[in-house]
């Protein structure tokens, strides 16, 4: 049951700690798609990046900077800096290197019928697009609601889970020597 637990809290965006450790292993055990996941919108559209597109973004990375792979398998986090609520820091040090990684919290929301992804997009702020919005009732208690246009669905019925979330991201990152 302990190796669950751990599993647990490596796969996900919830933190920059968090996402930094799911792409350490997606980069250690070559799961290109998961660290594309690993990315924010921002950092793809500057890049130029792709899915189809982002094994050559990666080979043309590991050419430029051979010791990556191993810099990040031996990584220790040294700090974590945050700056307001929406973007933070990581450093971290190996092979007598310090890797700079900066993070942006990105806002989504995501429509499923069973497995098939119906819909998804990313969002600025779920408050100020008014997407969500903290709601008291007649009694004061307070309710988190959401809503999500679904114009783009075709059978609304089919619907099975929706979700709305924030995730932390990559948006750079840099080797310092």
């Amino acid at each position: 049951m302990t190796e669950v637990v751990e599993a647990t809290q490596i796969v996900g965006f919830r933190d920059p700690e968090q996402t930094f450790a799911l792409f350490r292993l997606a980069f250690r055990e070559d799961l290109p798609d998961l660290e594309y996941r690993c990315l924010s919108g921002g950092y793809k559209r500057r890049e130029r990046i792709s899915p189809l597109g982002y094994a050559q973004f990666r080979d043309d990375l590991l050419a430029e900077t051979p010791f990556l792979r191993l810099a990040l398998h031996k990584a220790e986090i040294d700090g974590v800096e945050y700056f307001g609520q929406r973007r933070a820091r990581i450093r971290a040090s190996a092979l007598g290197r310090t890797l700079v990684v900066d993070f942006v919290r990105e806002e989504y929301w995501e429509i499923w019928a069973g497995r098939e992804l119906l819909l998804d997009d990313e969002v600025g702020d779920l408050y100020e697009e008014g997407y969500v919005a903290v709601v008291p009732d007649e009694s004061g208690t307070q309710w988190y609601v959401g809503k999500v246009p679904l114009e783009d669905v075709d059978d609304p019925d089919r619907i099975t889970e929706i979700r709305l979330g924030q995730e932390w991201k990559i948006d750079s990152f840099l080797v310092e020597d």
